[in-house]
């Protein structure tokens, strides 16, 4: 069908309007014919499309026992197929269910103190569906550990800001100016008004 909506679209406003009247007795009647449908045919096709597309929320999972998890990784590209290989072991060994994986090319940062890209990289993007149980996240955190531990080892890291599931040592290997930042911040806020569960846990004293 959609082939067919495209052959009609492609008549209607590429072929030649003389050669359409051809179809038609009357000239006059021919080119308002054409007129309409040049008019129409887009909106009934609009519809047609819109109708079998379905709302965001219909794709949301609706187990309330479960939840998404994301992990980002960023990989130098020689060391892709390394990463993976250690996925290809511990991902099936674990709980979890992966859901996708999303490949895409992140450019060098030089000015972040704590930049996740420190040089090109190839980030992959991984969403696990894991079931809410204490034995499936403690399940999901080791897991992640063993990941950021595949990462570091080929010159990669981890995007820091999701779950606090990495060890403090991981934090340190991967952003590497991390003590600049703790130094930093207690220079602008040496009282410490701004805080947060991911400053107790990687970088307090």
């Amino acid at each position: 069908m959609k082939w067919l909506k495209g052959v009609l679209l492609a008549l209607l406003f590429f072929v030649p309007e003389r050669l359409f009247l051809t179809l038609f007795e009357n000239q006059a009647t021919g080119r308002q014919t054409l007129h309409l449908l040049r008019w129409t045919l887009p909106y009934l096709v609009f519809i047609c499309v819109a109708g079998q597309m379905q709302a965001v929320a219909n794709l949301a999972g609706r187990d309330r026992t479960r939840t998404d998890i994301l992990h980002e990784y960023f990989l130098p590209a020689d060391g892709l197929e390394r990463f993976l290989a250690v996925c290809r072991t511990v991902m099936p060994a674990s709980r979890q269910d992966l859901l996708n994986i999303t490949l895409r090319y992140v450019q060098e940062d030089r000015t972040s103190a704590l930049a996740y890209a420190r040089g090109d990289r190839v980030a992959a993007v991984l969403l696990f569906s894991q079931r809410m149980t204490q034995a499936d996240e403690e399940d999901m955190m080791a897991m992640t550990q063993r990941l950021i531990d595949a990462a570091l080892d080929v010159g990669g890291s981890f995007y820091l800001p999701y779950r606090l599931h990495a060890r403090r040592d991981q934090v340190a290997r991967a952003y590497p100016r991390l003590e600049e930042v703790v130094a930093r911040k207690r220079h602008y806020d040496p009282g410490l008004l701004f805080r947060n569960t991911m400053w107790h846990r990687y970088l307090a004293p």
